[in-house]
This record gives C-alpha cells, structure tokens and sequence, in this order.
C-alpha cells in the first residue's frame, strides 16, 4: 500500500495474516563486479520453512518462494527508512514487537510494536532506521545501540522463528510542493524462486540464538536477480536518457595489459537517475515469403533488421540465430521447432573460487574474432573446450576496484583458469550431428552490406525449405530470431514470438503458379467418406486422422472438400445429377477460402442443410476458363 504521510512517502506491505512469516532487508550484495557490493535495499518476506511435508519433502504447492519490495524513485535527498513489526505468540495471548533504537525508544506511543498515533507514525517514518532481520529478534545488540529483546525468550524466540509481519518503506521529506503539484514515487514488488532449497534446513539448522546458519540455507539469488532487473526496466545501465552526457555509474572490469597499455572492459551498474521503462529485447523477427508447390513450401527471408537492430538494455547488436517452427494450428503451444541456424561463435567461461563453479566472463566471437582478441593467429576455441583443469587455458588478469565515485581503490592480480563454450548448437549450413556432417534445413544463400548510422554491417538472405509435405494438411510457419542474451546483466537468450510473423501455407500451387501454368483444377478427397478403414482394419475419420478441425473438435462445418490449383478469383457451383444447385462459392470467401489457390466446401448446401451421398457435378468459372467434374460423397 503506498501513500504519503505529512512530508513522507511510504510503501508497506502485509502478506495474507499468517504466524510463520520471516522478514528482512537486502542491504548490499555481492557486486556484479568482481570485489564490490551493490546496494539493493529490497525489503523481503517468506514463510519460515518452505512447508515441507512431514517426511521433509516439498510439495507442488509448497510455500518455498519469496516477495520483496524496492523503491525505485523517490525525492533526491531523502531518507530512506525500513522497518517491521510482528505480532506473534499463541493463541489466546499475542504479543506486538518491533526493533528500535535505544535512544528512540521513548518516541513512540502504545506497546512496542505497531505505531499508534500521528506522532508514533511520523516519529518511525523519520528515525532513519533500517531494522535488522526478523530471525535475530532473540540475539542482543545492544552494543550497537539498539533496545532490548522482547522481555520473555520465549516471546523473543517466537517472533524470531515466523509471526504475523508487515514492513514499511519510507522515504523523505518531501520538498515543498505547491497546490496542483505532484511528485513521482515509484516501487517494484518482486518475487523469487526457490529460497528454501533443502526441507531440513529450518528443522535443523534454526536456533534464535544463531540464526545465522539458517539464513545461510536459503538462496535469495532469484530476488536479487529480479530486483536487479526492475531497476533496469525502470532505467537502463549506461544509457543517457535525456541528453545531458550523463550514463550511470560503472564499473572497470577484465582489464588486461599489453605493450600498448591497459584495456579494461565497462560493466554498466546504474542508469541515469532518469526513467526508461524499456526492458531487454529479442531481435525482430524477420519478415518472410512463402513459396509453395505440392508436397513442398519454401520459406525466404533476410536478416537486415534482425542482425543489426541494437538491444534496447545492453545496446550491443547481439543477434545470434534464426528458428523455424510449424503447427497446424495458430495456438501457440502448439508450434513445433523443425529447425534452427546460429552462428558458429564461442563465449569465454572462466572458473570462480568463490563459488566453485565456472561463469561467463565474454561475449561470443567467432573463431576469428577470438584469434585478434588472443592475439595469437593459431588460437582456436576447440582446444580449450571443456571446463577442466587440466585441459583449461591459464593466464593472469587485473581486477579493477572502484569506488562508487570511479575512483580506483586497487587493482588486484590473480591467476584464471578459463575455457570457452559454444553459444548456442552452432548450426550453420552444415554442420556435425550425432556422427557425420549434416545439411541444415535453413541456407545461408547470400549476403548484402548496408548502412546503420556510420557503421557498415553485412548480413544474410535465407531460404528454407520442407518437402514430402501432405498435400492436404495446410500448415502455419513462423521464423523466429534470438540474441545471445547478456551474461552481465544475468539475461537468458531472448527470441521473438512466434505469432508476430506466423504465416499459413498450403504445399500446393499458389495462385501465380496456377495462372502462369494453366493448371486444371483438381478436388480431394473424392470420395469423401464419412468414415473408413486404416491399414490395420480400424475404423477411421478424417477428424481423427487430423485433416479436419485439427487440434479441436468436429462440428458440421468443419467437413472439408477442397477445391485447389485455383486462380486468385473463382466461382465454384456444385450440381445434383438432376442438375439443382446446392452451393455456390465466391472464391476468395470469407470463411472457407485457406489459401490463394484453394477453397473448401463444407458439404453443407445453400439451404443451411448437411447434403447427402450420392454424385455430385461441380463447375469452376474463372479467368482460365471453365472446368467440370464429378464429386462422390459416401456417408
């Protein structure tokens, strides 16, 4: 709940009433940077154990996430406050707490907990306190000038393992403000994964005396992640918003030393102080052609805007493939990847004592690239392919330290063990699969060079192609690009959707091909039967063999005779032997014309009535000229 009160703005927040909730402030975090720490102030809340099952397993619905809150903007200059309090005890008699300063204490009016009153309200909002965790209720700190524990351990230890919280968010004061005056506050509330990993870590590892070991069991990496990116949505690292030469604050990172001096790399960390409200972005997706011919659609396409747009957040162009997927319907679930082509590129991962475990530590180069950033014409990425010792290539690197003015505090050498990994399959036209060298689906067929700015980029024209193709089951495509994310700002690899270019295809004739040739119009199935039987004596529908109303179920309008090799205009009538008319289709029609060249019938006629068996003369009038033949329906 957000508001203003007298010349405070203020954020709190209360979870559903509960008597096991465990809250806290993420202050500072280890710092993207090697060697520095962030400042997050995200106020943070959880249930105290995750709700394991009595056998400490953690079900479906399990309570093992967290949500916090951030103020994002408030007045320049303010004061930033946190602060909770609990009610907690059993059921007949609960207590009120909350932590206060020793010297602050008499302040307040009413039990130690809740502030009552304008003048206990407005004394909170303005003490300048950020409260300790809700788990050290029970350890003393005295000594660093707080009040007392609750009286009893008993209430200390209470509050301390889980109670009925709610936190508050304060900023100010406010400058003055005129009437009809505004001023802009803005908070994320945010939500992480996974904070209770192990279901035996409260049971064992809690004690009010030491909380500590317990809070060491839960992972807050997920929150602190998301936190990191409301700040970015809210305004882009390194990105100058509003003109005046000012980027954020950043950080020296990868420095490394050659004849020619010291190169280090920018590791963007703030923005602007001025709002962007844009997030990372995929590339676009690349807009499409569709040839098709029996049994057989190609796709074609280039990569101008895809391969040379910059991202919005990391403003790199980091344009890594393209993927093709098909479905027989337009939901998009149902699309499935058939194929896919990515540069053959390789990213730097380096291993990380701290943490034992190997992070990114590049973007990803070609094998070329690679041999003018190691400058060694020999090197080749394949070498050093795997995160091993033994296997790895060894070098020593300066960590740049700053302070958050940019000032350098130190520079720190250490010795690195790194290898590199494919970004991505690394399919281009051809490429190895399980045991020999495939052709891929998706070619490279050309290239073009244009302009963007004063920089000169080449990128590709492509062409895919799918034959053996039933000619009566129409498809939707759809070609998609992805980027290689942004190992920095923790961002996976972004693809654009597959519904913003999706296109529908029949692997039959398009209605040029039929003009230009001449082709005679051609009707299936004929018969059309109600039902029959598959090879192995069951009974079956073209329903249920997928060839109508795919995906869903069958009404009466969903029956199907196709006419295809069609003009891009046509009438179609469809006789009885005695010569009455059932139907007649204007092709295009609204709802029974697929595709340029191919038309249903849905064997209901111009009465709104389901026809019958029998034979059925049908004539095509269009700009080739007229065509009859006979159609059989079998019911």
């Amino acid at each position: 709940r957000p508001g203003v009160y007298y010349d405070r703005m203020y954020f709190d927040f209360h979870m559903i009433p509960t008597s096991d909730d465990i809250c806290g402030l993420l202050h500072e975090v280890t710092g993207l940077a090697p060697g520095t720490t962030d400042t997050l102030d995200v106020a943070w809340v959880a249930d105290n154990d995750g709700d394991p099952l009595p056998d400490f397993t953690y079900p479906e619905r399990s309570a093992r996430g967290i949500l916090g809150a951030r103020i994002l903007r408030a007045p320049k200059g303010g004061r930033f406050n946190f602060n909770w309090w609990a009610f907690f005890g059993g059921p007949s008699i609960f207590y009120q707490w909350s932590p206060r300063r020793a010297k602050d204490a008499n302040g307040y009016v009413g039990a130690p907990g809740q502030p009552l009153g304008d003048r206990s309200r407005y004394h909170l909002m303005t003490n300048g306190e950020l409260d300790y965790d809700q788990a050290y209720t029970a350890v003393p700190q005295q000594d660093t000038g707080w009040s007392l524990p609750p009286a009893l351990f008993s209430q200390a230890r209470d509050c301390a393992d889980g109670a009925d919280v709610t936190m508050l968010l304060s900023s100010g004061p406010l400058p003055d403000l005129a009437p009809g005056d505004s001023m802009p506050f803005t908070y994320a509330l945010i939500a992480g994964s996974g904070f209770h990993t192990n279901p035996h870590n409260f049971a064992d590892r809690f004690t009010p005396n030491d909380p500590g070991r317990f809070l060491a069991g839960v992972d807050f990496s997920n929150l602190i992640t998301n936190a990191r990116w409301a700040e970015r949505v809210f305004d882009k690292p390194g990105f100058d918003t509003d003109g005046d030469g000012n980027r954020g604050e950043y950080q020296l990172v990868d420095c490394r030393t050659t004849d020619d001096g010291t190169f280090c790399d920018t590791l963007w960390t703030k923005g602007d102080g001025v709002p962007d409200w844009s997030g990372p972005e995929s590339p676009y997706g690349p807009t499409f052609e569709v040839t098709t011919r029996p049994s057989h659609v190609i796709l074609r396409w280039n990569g101008r805007l895809s391969e040379t747009t910059k991202d919005a957040v990391s403003r790199r162009r980091d344009f890594e493939g393209y993927r093709v997927y098909s479905s027989h319907s337009d939901v998009p679930t149902d699309f499935a990847l058939i194929a896919s082509w990515d540069k053959i590129d390789y990213s730097r991962w380096a291993y990380r004592s701290t943490s034992n475990d190997w992070r990114q530590i590049s973007y990803p180069l070609t094998a070329d690239e690679w041999k003018v950033v190691m400058d060694d014409p020999s090197f080749d990425p394949l070498q050093y392919s795997r995160p091993s010792f033994s296997s790895a290539f060894h070098d020593t690197v300066r960590d740049t330290v700053l302070d958050p003015q940019g000032v350098i505090l130190r520079i720190v050498r250490r010795a690195r063990d790194s290898y590199w990994a494919p970004e991505g399959p690394n399919r281009e036209n051809n490429y190895y699969g399980t045991d020999r060298w495939e052709t891929n689906r998706i070619q490279r067929i050309d290239q073009r060079d244009t302009t963007v700015g004063d920089e000169s980029f080449t990128y590709g024209v492509y062409e895919f192609t799918l034959d053996n193709l039933n000619g009566s089951q129409p498809l939707y495509f759809a070609v998609t690009a992805f980027d290689y994310g942004d190992y920095r700002q923790t961002t996976p690899s972004l693809e654009s959707t597959i519904l913003g270019n999706s296109q529908f295809a029949f692997p039959i004739y398009s209605s040029d091909v039929v003009i230009d040739s001449g082709l005679r119009v051609s009707v299936y199935p004929n018969p059309y039967k109600s039902h029959f039987l598959d090879a192995f004596g069951h009974k079956q529908t073209y329903h249920s063999q997928g060839y109508e109303a795919p995906g869903r179920d069958m009404t009466a309008y969903d029956r199907r005779i196709w006419f295809i090799n069609l003009p891009d205009t046509a009438t179609i009538r469809i006789y009885t032997l005695d010569g009455d008319l059932v139907r007649e289709i204007d092709h295009p029609d609204k709802f029974l014309t697929t595709y340029s060249s191919a038309v249903g019938w849905d064997l209901i006629s111009r009465n709104t009535q389901e026809v019958e068996s029998g034979i059925y003369i049908y004539r095509v009038d269009s700009r080739l000229g007229a065509q009859v033949g006979k159609i059989v329906i079998i019911k």
